[in-house]
């Protein structure tokens, strides 16, 4: 009997001991800041980064100047754009143009990627569709990512879009209107957005 209640005990000790573990790292933890911003507003990359702490955007800014929500044929015909011929493929039925303007004060190493860069509600994250960015800016030659002269700014249209058929069930034109979106710029050490409306 001694033997079952010891075991007991001894169950109780080492759940209690591992219950305070979980409680005192998630206590503990550093809590990444959140600062969201306007659009119309500079907001600058610094040492922010979104995935690697190798990711060099100091002084690279970006300022969203408007948002659009347009059906994707439409989209394609006002820019003159053909792609997605094969018809077994996902269209999405709207893209999601966000028109920013990025600045680069003084940055020779490196660029901005479009893969880190995300509009997120919240039940869904949309990624720039890449057919479409490269037709928009062929001179890039089918890469994700750009680099601005430094001193210099430029125009560009991220066309969001959402990933894949399911999502586009609860996404319709409505859902795009009425909720407000972030555009995701960095995760760590601040993680900074831009709160877009249409």
């Amino acid at each position: 009997m001694k033997k079952k209640i010891s075991i007991v005990v001894l169950c109780i000790l080492i759940f209690g001991v591992w219950t305070f573990n979980i409680y005192r790292v998630n206590s503990t933890v550093e809590k990444v800041p959140r600062e969201v911003h306007s659009m119309g507003q500079w907001v600058e990359y610094g040492d922010n980064f979104y995935d690697k702490a190798t990711e060099n955007r100091n002084g690279y800014s970006v300022k969203v100047v408007d948002a659009e929500v347009i059906a994707f044929d439409d989209f394609l015909k006002q820019n003159n754009i053909s792609v997605y011929k094969d018809e077994e493929l996902f269209k999405p039925e709207y893209i999601y143009d966000v028109t920013v303007i990025v600045k680069n004060e003084n940055n020779t190493d490196s660029g901005i990627s479009m893969i880190d860069t995300t509009l997120n509600s919240i039940n869904n994250i949309m990624q720039v569709d890449f057919d479409v960015f490269d037709a928009l800016y062929p001179q890039l030659n089918g890469s994700i990512s750009f680099s601005v002269k430094p001193g210099t700014e430029m125009e560009f249209h991220f066309p969001f879009v959402v990933a894949n058929a399911d999502f586009e069930k609860i996404c319709n034109y409505d859902y795009f209107i009425n909720n407000t979106f972030y555009m995701n710029l960095s995760q760590y050490p601040i993680e900074n957005s831009i709160e877009v409306k249409v």
